[in-house]
Order: structure tokens, then C-alpha cells, then sequence
């Protein structure tokens, strides 16, 4: 090859090899960002885990109120069959 060719062909080689040292830094930013967006999403669900494993029975007052519904329902149904056997 002639001397200027080559100096070409070293030149144009060079352009590459800084061209994808460029996209390595920009992949290696990315990847960084995506570990710490994924690292903000795994605290989010421990969060998330936190609250679903507390205990949401019903309150005291809503199984009291369920219990007297429950009775009076009963209760006017018994009375219902009664006075409809006659008795």
C-alpha cells in the first residue's frame, strides 16, 4: 500500500476506534441510569410489601356491626316463617 493510503486507512481506523469508545461511555451511562431506576423500583416494592402484609382485618366496630345485621336478619327471618305457618 502507498504511504498515503495508509496514513488514510490509520486515520479512518482511529475515527472508529474513538467513535466507539464514545458509544462505550454512552452504553456504560445507560446501564448506570437503568441500575438506578431499578434499584428505585425493588425500594418501591418492598414498600409496596410492607403494606400488604400488614394486617387489614376488619375493625372491632365493623364485626359488631356485622354480627347485630346478621342477628336481626335472623331474626326477622324466623319471624317471617312463623307467622306464615300460622304460629
Amino acid at each position: 500500500m502507498e504511504p498515503c493510503k495508509q496514513e488514510g486507512t490509520i486515520a479512518s481506523l482511529l475515527a472508529n476506534i474513538e467513535n466507539l469508545n464514545g458509544w462505550q461511555k454512552r452504553q456504560n451511562g445507560s446501564i448506570a441510569e437503568i441500575n438506578r431506576t431499578l434499584k428505585e423500583i425493588q425500594g418501591d416494592i418492598q414498600e409496596i410489601k410492607i403494606t400488604l402484609a400488614a394486617p387489614r382485618g376488619p375493625s372491632w366496630a365493623t364485626a359488631t356491626l356485622i354480627t347485630v345485621l346478621s342477628s336481626v336478619c335472623v331474626s326477622l327471618i324466623v319471624f317471617v316463617v312463623t307467622k306464615m305457618g300460622g304460629g
